[in-house]
């Protein structure tokens, strides 16, 4: 074990059940639709607190601990997606270590078939790099299988039969400025394919991914992570965001300069979250505030009215 894994004890991700998931809303750009979630694995350190996987998984995959990982996550993903509305989604990042394991697609088909799990109901994200022509093409018809479905960043190698692609947050982030980011999102669109988008943290972002005909996405714009019985608890009250920029399809939309919004913000009133509860991550700083004057004009004139929730402050 390297000085990284021995100065974190990265042991405690997986040995003492330190570990647990959070979930992040995926929603439809067009309709405002609530369609997914994306798993999200955090660690709940002992001394410091809840950790990112930034901070932690470089020390976990010094260890040689990331596939030891990826089975807890999976298993505990697999038995969650049963207990949430048919039709649901849940994405899960998959490490290029993992899938180098000759076995790891058996054994995943079985965790899937053991806990029941819907078919379409589990979409894993390969990183692009792990899938090749000459391999790739019966690892991910294995998938297909066992129902599970697969997504890469970037167009996928020739005759590996993928299902989503997905465009990531350095991408994603230069959408607004980038001809040559623009013209990337544009060609995994003209594939033919369903593109999602990861990290979408602004009005601006968004409305151009959905411009270029990006489907589905998920960002703080639309939710902090949040723990599995929350998202369990949001799932089973509705199933559409109700932030005020989701349009009826056709484009989004806002009835107010982002300027207005920005002081509303400032107000409490919130418009970018799926209830009231989430006013807390608002004040922390971990979610944006449309303050970007581009996300006025990047809609069109004709948008469809919206509503702004204006959630009771904390104590009424």
């Amino acid at each position: 074990m390297g000085d990284m894994a021995e100065d974190m004890d990265v042991a405690g991700v997986v040995e003492r059940g330190e570990s647990e998931l959070h979930f992040q809303p995926e929603v439809d750009l067009g309709t405002g639709q609530l369609t997914g979630m994306e798993a999200l694995v955090r660690w709940s350190h002992p001394a410091r607190g809840l950790l990112w996987p930034a901070d932690f998984l470089p020390a976990v995959r010094e260890a040689g601990l990331l596939p030891a990982l990826g089975r807890w996550v999976a298993g505990r993903v697999a038995a969650e997606v049963t207990r949430w509305p048919l039709g649901t989604r849940c994405t899960v990042n998959v490490s290029a270590e993992e899938v180098s394991n000759p076995s790891w697609a058996v054994e995943l088909a079985a965790v899937v078939a053991a806990a029941g799990v819907a078919p379409g109901a589990l979409l894993l994200d390969i990183p692009a790099a792990a899938l090749t022509e000459s391999t790739s093409a019966g690892l991910v018809e294995a998938l297909h299988a066992a129902g599970v479905l697969v997504a890469t960043a970037g167009p996928a190698p020739a005759g590996v039969p993928v299902d989503v692609l997905t465009v990531g947050r350095a991408l994603v982030a230069a959408v607004e400025t980038d001809d040559a980011a623009r013209a990337g999102v544009a060609a995994l669109v003209a594939t033919g394919l369903p593109v999602a988008a990861n990290g979408v943290e602004t009005w601006a972002e968004a409305a151009v991914l959905h411009g270029l005909g990006v489907q589905r996405a998920t960002g703080f714009l639309f939710g902090a992570p949040q723990r599995a019985d929350r998202t369990r608890w949001q799932l089973a009250g509705g199933s559409t965001w109700r932030g005020s920029y989701v349009g009826d399809g056709t484009g989004w939309g806002h009835t107010q300069p982002a300027q207005a919004l920005d002081r509303e913000l400032a107000g409490e009133v919130v418009a970018a979250l799926p209830d009231t509860q989430e006013v807390p991550a608002v004040r922390a700083g971990l979610l944006p505030r449309p303050s970007d004057p581009l996300a006025a004009a990047a809609v069109p004139a004709v948008a469809p009215p919206v509503t702004v929730v204006r959630p009771r402050r904390l104590g009424d």
